[in-house]
């Protein structure tokens, strides 16, 4: 005879619970670009800290440090210019100005 009873009937008095796990409890949030970009200037206001800026709005600190640090590449490379900065005149007055230049120097080198 086997020592295990594989019964699902209790014995005597004794009362057995079951706790039944659901997956379905917690989600993971999305957060819109704008939430993220209030959280960042909020963290990176004279005297702020991270952490506490996290835990008020419901995040951890590493969260918000990798959007302050998304924040800061997306900055830079928007701040890149591609090209070099092109100043234009008038027609009329950069011939003038050029003439009038060259006029000047002659008139100092021939001297």
């Amino acid at each position: 005879m086997s020592r295990l009873d594989h019964t699902l009937e209790p014995k005597g008095d004794v009362i057995r619970q079951i706790e039944v796990i659901t997956g379905g409890g917690e989600r993971r949030r999305r957060w819109s670009d704008d939430e993220k970009a209030r959280a960042v200037e909020e963290s990176l206001a004279p005297g702020a800290v991270v952490s506490e800026v996290a835990r008020r709005r419901g995040l951890t600190p590493q969260q918000l440090f990798s959007w302050r640090r998304e924040a800061r590449r997306k900055a830079a490379a928007s701040d890149a210019v591609p090209f070099a900065p092109v100043v234009v005149e008038p027609r009329g007055e950069a011939l003038a100005t050029s003439a009038s230049e060259s006029t000047r120097r002659c008139s100092a080198a021939c001297d």
